[in-house]
């Protein structure tokens, strides 16, 4: 298994079929599906998705692919979460990030230090432009983990889904060239 990036605390690495049984424990978790819904989904299904991610890889350059990491302990190899990274052209090509994380793990300064690396680490190697990130409106630690890492809400979008049909979220975006770390900026935001 290739390892992509580490931080202080943990690893992120490709996500590989192995991790099927694991990543569904993680996902059936209440905590997970309160805010993700889409990850109440089969063994089955879950190993389907994984090999659909894997047989179309994140493309350097280009921007197209879909990127998936799951986070780990790095001193255990504990599966504790997961990152997602996916360039959405209807969102102005820009490259939306998904994440979630353990309950137990939550709170700790964990996924800022997580994500801070890792967005630096894709701009280094993989993407020059913004990031997007989507959070439900009372998902109130998620949207303090943006603002703390330097993304500001700039838009209330609707998604029509097919497990559970229409939701809004907020959209967060961290601009081409802002700073990562403990950016204070105010967010402004708008209706779509």
């Amino acid at each position: 298994m290739q390892v992509y990036l580490q931080t202080e605390r943990t690893v992120m690495r490709e996500i590989v079929l192995k991790d099927a049984d694991e990543l569904l424990a993680i996902c059936r978790q209440p905590s997970i599906l309160k805010w993700l819904p889409q990850w109440n989904v089969s063994l089955t299904q879950l190993r389907n998705w994984i090999r659909k991610v894997n047989a179309n890889p994140f493309q350097e350059g280009t921007g197209t692919g879909r990127m998936v990491q799951v986070i780990c302990l790095k001193n255990e190899g504990t599966m504790i979460g997961l990152l997602a990274a996916e360039r959405k052209p209807d969102v102005d090509n820009q490259l939306e990030i998904g994440y979630f994380l353990v309950e137990e793990y939550r709170g700790n300064g964990i996924m800022t230090e997580v994500l801070e690396a890792w967005i630096s680490w894709m701009r280094e190697r993989y993407w020059q432009g913004s990031f997007i990130a989507l959070a439900n409106p009372d998902n109130e630690a998620s949207q303090r983990l943006l603002h703390r890492i330097g993304f500001c809400r700039v838009s209330t979008i609707a998604v029509n889904r097919e497990y559970d049909g229409r939701v809004v979220y907020d959209c967060f975006q961290l601009m081409l060239g802002r700073s990562l770390k403990k950016a204070n900026a105010k967010s402004q935001g708008h209706q779509v």
